[in-house]
Parts: C-alpha cells; sequence; structure tokens
C-alpha cells in the first residue's frame, strides 16, 4: 500500500481522518452538501420505464438471437419504476476512487456476482472490443439481426457498467445520472432489506404455471410502488438511515439460500466471482474491486491494496472515436482480463460478525467520509463524546448510571424508527440515529 499520509486532528468531524484514500474529495456531491452548498436533486435517466409500457418481445426470431448470446436472464429481468431518492442516496455514498460505497460498518460495492445472480448477464467470457463503427448489410436477411443488435444494446443499455455512471454523478457539478440504475436499486434492496418497500406475494399458483427460469430479480416484481412519498423527506430519511446502520440491518450474502435454485446462467462464472481485474466493454474500462468487500462473499475483510482507477479511463468517452479500435487502446487491460483466472481473491472464512477490534476497523475508521446529513451526524456525534466521558465514572456511581440511561434511550428511540416501515417513518423519530462508534 502507499504511504499513509499525516493524520488531521479530526476527533468528531465527518472525516476523513488520514487523507491517504479520497482523492477527489473536494469535488464530491457528499461534501458540498455538508457544506451546506446542495448541488441540487439528479435526474435519473433510463429506459426501464420505456420498457414497462412496451409490449414484451414476441419476435422467437430475435429471442433466439438473445438466447444465443447467454442474455435469455436479462429479458426475463423485471423493470420497474425507479426510486431516484434511493438512487440518490447511494451516490453520495459512492467514491469513485476505490468503486466502493462507503458505510458506516464499512465498504460495500456491486460485483460480478451480483449482476449474474440478480441480471443473469453472463461475467466470464472474452472481452466485448473492437470498433464502435457500424457498417450495417443491406441483405434483407439479415433484418432480423439488425433489429436483434438494437434490442440487445437497448437492453445492455440501463443494466452494466454501473461504475462509470456512480463516478460521474458523484461530481457536485453533475445534474444527471443515467445507466444501470435498476441494478443499483435491486441491489440495494436485497442488501438492506428494511430499505425495501413491502411485498405482496400471490399466494401459490394464483398465475397459473410457475414463471419460466429468471435471474433472482424476478422476485422483486411483487414490490409496491412508492411513488407516494414526499421527495424532500425521502431522501433525507434515506441519508439518516445510511449515516447510522446498525449491523444487523445489513444482509452481506442475501443470496446465499437461493443459488441452488436459480437457472445455470445465473451461477455458471461464480468462480470467477471474486477476480479483481479490469472490465472492459469497447471504451469503457472500470475496475472490480471484491478485495474491498470479502464479507459480501463471506470472508474476513482485511485492509485492501490501493485502487489505481486511472483517472483517464474515467474521462474516455465516444465523441469523435467511432473508429477507435478499443482492443488496441485498452490492450493492456484486456490482457489482464485474460488471466483473471490468476487475479482471485481469497481470505479467510468469516464466521459470525467481524470484532470490532480488527486492523480493518481502525484503518478504515480513518480514511472514510462518515456523515452526509448534520442531523445524524450531530446526534452519533454527542452520543461518542458521552460514551467517551462515561469512562471517566466509576462503574454504579449516580454519573454513570445517568449516562448509561441516556444512552440507551437514544439508542432505543432510534431502533423504533429504524425498523418503521419507511412510509411511517417519515413521521415518527427519523432524527435519532445508531451509535457505531
Amino acid at each position: 500500500m502507499a504511504a499513509v499520509a499525516a493524520e488531521v486532528v479530526d476527533q468528531f468531524g465527518p472525516g476523513p481522518k488520514v487523507p491517504s484514500v479520497l482523492r477527489f474529495l473536494i469535488e464530491h456531491r457528499s461534501s458540498a452538501v455538508w457544506e451546506g452548498k446542495d448541488p441540487g436533486v439528479l435526474k435519473c435517466h433510463g429506459r426501464n420505464e420505456e420498457f414497462q409500457k412496451r409490449s414484451p418481445m414476441v419476435d422467437d426470431r430475435v429471442l433466439d438471437i438473445v438466447k444465443r448470446i447467454g442474455l435469455e436472464g436479462l429479458y426475463r429481468t423485471p423493470f420497474r419504476e425507479l426510486d431516484h431518492n434511493l438512487i440518490m442516496a447511494f451516490v453520495e455514498r459512492w467514491w469513485p476512487e476505490t468503486h466502493t460505497f462507503y458505510l458506516s460498518h464499512g465498504e460495500m460495492t456491486i460485483t460480478l456476482q451480483d449482476i449474474e445472480v440478480l441480471l443473469g448477464i453472463p461475467i466470464d467470457g472474452e472481452a466485448i472490443v473492437g470498433t464502435c463503427a457500424l457498417m450495417w448489410a443491406v441483405e434483407s436477411e439479415v433484418a432480423v439481426h439488425q433489429y436483434a443488435r438494437c434490442y440487445i444494446l437497448a437492453l445492455l443499455g440501463d443494466t452494466i457498467f454501473a461504475d462509470k455512471e456512480l463516478c460521474r454523478a458523484t461530481d457536485k457539478k453533475a445534474s444527471q445520472i443515467g445507466g444501470a440504475l435498476i441494478l443499483i436499486q435491486y441491489w440495494a434492496w436485497f442488501r438492506f432489506p428494511f430499505l425495501c418497500p413491502r411485498m405482496d406475494l400471490p399466494p401459490d399458483g394464483a398465475y397459473g404455471p410457475p414463471l419460466p427460469s429468471s435471474p433472482l430479480s424476478i422476485k422483486l416484481v411483487w414490490v409496491v410502488s412508492k411513488k407516494n412519498s414526499p421527495a424532500e423527506i425521502c431522501l433525507v430519511r434515506y441519508c439518516q438511515l445510511l449515516d447510522s446502520l446498525y449491523p444487523n440491518q445489513v444482509v452481506w450474502q442475501p443470496y446465499e439460500a437461493e443459488l441452488g435454485h436459480l437457472p445455470a446462467f445465473c451461477v455458471a462464472g461464480r468462480d470467477m466471482w471474486t477476480v479483481r481485474v479490469p472490465l472492459v466493454c469497447f471504451w469503457l474500462v472500470e475496475k472490480h474491486t471484491p478485495d474491498h468487500v470479502l464479507r459480501q462473499f463471506g470472508m474476513v475483510q482485511e485492509i485492501p491494496e490501493d485502487v489505481d482507477t486511472d483517472d483517464a479511463l474515467h474521462k474516455i468517452d465516444l465523441r469523435g472515436k467511432t473508429e477507435e479500435d478499443w482492443r488496441v487502446r485498452h490492450f493492456s487491460h484486456i490482457q489482464v482480463w485474460n488471466t483473471r483466472a490468476q487475479e482471485l481473491c481469497n481470505g479467510a472464512r468469516l464466521e459470525g460478525a467481524m470484532l470490532s477490534v480488527h486492523p480493518y476497523f481502525g484503518w478504515y475508521g480513518k480514511v472514510i467520509w462518515r456523515f452526509v446529513d448534520h442531523t445524524s451526524a450531530s446526534l452519533l456525534i454527542t452520543v461518542a463524546m458521552h460514551k467517551q466521558i462515561l469512562m471517566r465514572y466509576v462503574v454504579g456511581s449516580p454519573e454513570h448510571k445517568l449516562i448509561t440511561a441516556m444512552l440507551k434511550e437514544v439508542d432505543r428511540l432510534h431502533r423504533l424508527a429504524a425498523h418503521l416501515p419507511l412510509e411511517d417513518a417519515n413521521t415518527a423519530n427519523p432524527e435519532v440515529p445508531e451509535q457505531n462508534g
């Protein structure tokens, strides 16, 4: 790892105490929000609503092509309305330097496992590269293939490469976000079930025969719409909840009980789920960093290596580059991808929760940007200070009893609010967060 910079005195601020990881902090949305310079609401662009309004693809010739290239699972992925506030709350927690979400209990991210299990997209194969110049043939017999290509591009456009758009959206000058928004939403609902709206599951057999083999996201087709809450309240509430997560509100491995029941195309690449490699698709190159989130794979999280996300890669776009041969431009990254079997992350098997004294948490507490919302931050800081004061008094003394009672009451109030349905929690003590220190 790179040399750690000198510590900055920042006992109760949002952080980081050691500025060795977060290099783009001054441009980040969460920094602007914290300083009272909220850049405003991000406009979420996606084709999810468009796909919802259209009739399902019924041309068997097109569907055969979709299945042949391994995208049957993506075709069967349910599209639904986006929760823009949920997505914005996670954008404020995303850090381009590591391609991970920074949360109170540690880092988390969207991995190849999530893409394959949730969407059924193949993740183990050759890099998709070449030029972006298209020379369509004129023979009428290829019309179906042309239509199939357009349909596949539309499917893929909103479902993969979440990192690219997340990184751009964190810039305080950004006004919109597009790309894999439905993936972000489904990922959040599975790993943070308390953020997922109620699901109204029908009784067995109520809708005829079982659905065809589908990725795990098919379960979310029964989620009730959340378009009934004031936007400003929902976003603040999401920020407060993410600032003050309880460890038991996080499901590190939400798919374990489902893996044996999923279709083969949702688990075919499981041997490659933990590869630490660049992901390449034409001009796009994004670093996959499972070594930062080993608990998502049932392993103990050690202090991870630095991530070379390469600022230049973030700036590449297609303007004026339709003739560029990305196979040549990204040759070095493709070579790493081609040897991905040598880049697997390994770690000790995690039994239960990691102990708070593990070195990872000491390191993480120094490099993290801890807060976004001022209300939850002020209460977390107050509780942390009272815990320090508590240590100065003898157990059983009046002062010790008083402070202990106060801390228990704060914890009780937050637990009540944290476990209410989001629709009700907006009106019931949303300000009281958990103390994770």
